[in-house]
């Protein structure tokens, strides 16, 4: 159980300095993903995407990961036959 109300429990966001974001910085962000319709549909130029992988703000899953983490839920699951 978490100590914050239901709506505060999605994540949280820190500065570079480690400190939570301040509520203007806060407000900017929540205005860019309140834009995404499909967040599965978001594209990023290759230049920097590159950038991205080299500074490890993105990290692909690949299919390893994927495997863990099926044979994770299998011990929660209600129905097996769901998971093959």
């Amino acid at each position: 159980m978490s100590h914050n109300s239901p709506e505060y429990n999605c994540y949280k966001v820190y500065e570079k300095n480690g400190g939570q974001l301040l509520t203007a910085a806060a407000n900017n962000n929540v205005s860019h993903i309140n834009r995404v319709e499909n967040e599965l549909s978001i594209s990023v130029k290759q230049e920097q995407e590159q950038g991205l992988l080299a500074e490890g703000g993105l990290v692909y899953v690949r299919g390893e990961v994927d495997a863990d983490y099926t044979e994770a839920i299998k011990i929660i699951q209600l129905n097996r036959k769901l998971v093959q």
